[in-house]
């Protein structure tokens, strides 16, 4: 039996995407497949509380006892390989690669990415990407109605994210703006774990002020435990994103699996992989990050402003078409969601994932030991 050391920098003890996507991938491979898993360990650090299965990834092997290949998971980064086989579990969600990512990533034997969007990027570079959706965790992620009462009195929208020209916060309050503009009450609450201090801060908390008094806005600007994700998830009626791009959205899976409806932009994975009868799509335009005036995404002008490289602009107007639409039948679609939730426990389950994971390193080592041998 083959052993697989899962190289995720400890963002497994983390509560972020890529935390959560290295549990789910350990978890995964652990329970669902015939490779073993070993990790290094830092025994001063455990999972977030309320991860399921905790005692998983307190009792796995070291990766002091060795290894047959490496599954990293996180960000493109400089690769220091031991010769041995090597796959990335990476994700980019624009349409191009920045070049240094592609050096970086050219070392590695196989990537493996969340969707065939990205898979149609990271090709452009590499001859072997494998495709494995991500895994939620369905055991935590559930309904809990009970937990509504403790929210708003009107219909609450939820926005759960970085602040960010990326991310699309720049477009949430002219969308409400649009939506309600007839005087319907409503609350947004944007949960951003980071970007949303300082300067922008200030910014966000003046324009709320003078925002039409139907609209309610409220901010926090920190990360919640898992356990506090899952009461707030449940506070709230739809969640949303206005995103130029993303490799996964897990807020808006962990959305759906705890029985809310979601709007979206129809792009990248989200287009992709977020179920029609769960979600409200805003049309969408391509659009050249080198190109665009805005101060505002100076920032990521300077990181992804590369030739080629695109975002994906959602349509203001659709996307408050879309905030108002699921208003007007937010009882029935969260009624729908929740009656087809098994569904998404049954397609995205950690043994699809295991599944996904085992055909990448069985076609890797298989490879491997076929150059080896010429």
């Amino acid at each position: 039996m083959a052993r697989i050391f899962i190289d995720d920098g400890f963002r497994r003890y983390e509560q972020t995407g890529y935390g959560q996507l290295a549990r789910m991938v350990i978890r995964a491979l652990h329970e669902h497949s015939r490779y073993e898993v070993c990790v290094a360990h830092d025994r001063s650090r455990s999972v977030p509380h309320g991860a399921s299965r905790p005692e998983t990834f307190a009792h796995l092997p070291s990766c002091e006892e060795g290894w047959d290949a490496t599954l990293r998971i996180g960000s493109p980064a400089p690769l220091k390989t031991s010769g041995k086989p090597f796959l990335y579990y990476t994700q980019n969600a624009l349409g191009g690669l920045r070049s240094e990512w592609a050096q970086w990533l050219a070392q590695a034997d196989t990537l493996i990415v969340p969707g065939e969007f990205d898979r149609s990027v990271f090709e452009r570079h590499h001859d072997h990407v494998h495709v494995c959706p991500q895994a939620i965790d369905a055991e935590f992620f559930v309904p809990v109605p009970s937990y509504r009462s403790e929210g708003a009195e009107e219909t609450s929208y939820l926005f759960v994210g970085s602040f960010g020209y990326r991310k699309g916060t720049d477009l949430i309050l002219p969308a409400f703006a649009r939506a309600f503009a007839d005087g319907a009450p409503v609350h947004v609450h944007l949960q951003c774990f980071s970007g949303l201090n300082g300067r922008a801060f200030t910014d966000l908390f003046a324009r709320a002020r003078n925002f039409p008094r139907n609209i309610r806005v409220s901010f926090g600007s920190d990360s919640l435990s898992l356990l506090w994700m899952r009461r707030h998830l449940n506070r709230h009626d739809a969640v949303f994103t206005l995103s130029r791009g993303e490799g996964w959205c897990m807020p808006l899976w962990e959305a759906l699996h705890s029985g809310l409806p979601t709007v979206a932009p129809a792009s990248t994975a989200m287009a992709e992989y977020l179920p029609r009868w769960g979600t409200e799509f805003i049309e969408t335009r391509e659009v050249e990050i080198a190109s665009i005036p805005d101060p505002a995404a100076a920032s990521l002008v300077r990181q992804y402003g590369e030739d080629g490289i695109t975002l994906y602009e959602p349509d203001l107007n659709d996307a408050a078409r879309a905030l108002r639409q699921i208003y007007e039948s937010m009882a029935e679609r969260k009624q729908r969601v929740r009656a087809r939730r098994g569904e998404l426990v049954s397609a995205f389950g950690l043994d699809r994932m295991a599944e996904a994971l085992s055909g990448a390193i069985d076609a890797t080592l298989a490879r491997c030991r076929a150059t080896s041998r010429g």
